[in-house]
């Protein structure tokens, strides 16, 4: 059965969002009634049922239009990552950055080394293999190449610098 909204409602403890689509947005598409629908959908509904192609494959406009949609993906994952900042901050959120002292340029590396740090420091605060760490991260390249992380770190405790820069173990942590 096709199922529908055109309006979406997020409440966050300091603001209200109301999203109104021009077009419907539909779920729980059940793959035998859809095909059903198929021939009196509209042009976007039968879209759904296409393979995904290779960028290189797409025509112009179909190239284009991919890159409107990753274009407002990033725009909305920005809209997404304030919303789980202001769901999650309080007196006890920290910001950290952690750099490489080494010029490491390979992400696959780094972030297996942020991995291990996260381990580490879940391990030295709660004295447990399950992650209790509530935080977000993303990486960057500094001028130099090298990858560094900025962590936000929410309901943390407080840690000396010393611990941290004893936990992370391969450059400063800022």
């Amino acid at each position: 059965m096709l199922k529908s909204y055109n309006q979406k409602v997020i409440e966050t403890p300091t603001y209200i969002e109301i999203w109104e689509y021009e077009k419907p947005v539909i779920y729980k598409i059940d793959e035998k009634k859809a095909f059903e629908y198929e021939h009196e959908s509209p042009e976007w509904i039968k879209n759904l049922n296409k393979r995904n192609r290779k960028f290189d494959d797409l025509s112009a406009k179909e190239q284009y239009d991919s890159l409107k949609r990753k274009s407002k993906h990033f725009r909305n994952m920005r809209f997404e990552i304030a919303r789980l900042v202001d769901e999650n901050f309080d007196k006890n959120t920290k910001f950290l950055t952690l750099t490489f002292k080494e010029n490491i340029q390979d992400i696959a590396t780094t972030n297996d080394e942020f991995k291990t740090f996260i381990k580490r420091l879940n391990y030295q605060l709660y004295k447990t293999k399950k992650s209790r760490i509530k935080y977000l991260a993303t990486w960057e390249k500094q001028q130099r190449g090298a990858i560094h992380y900025h962590i936000i770190l929410f309901s943390f405790p407080f840690v000396p610098y010393e611990r941290l820069m004893g936990i992370w173990g391969h450059g400063l942590v800022g």
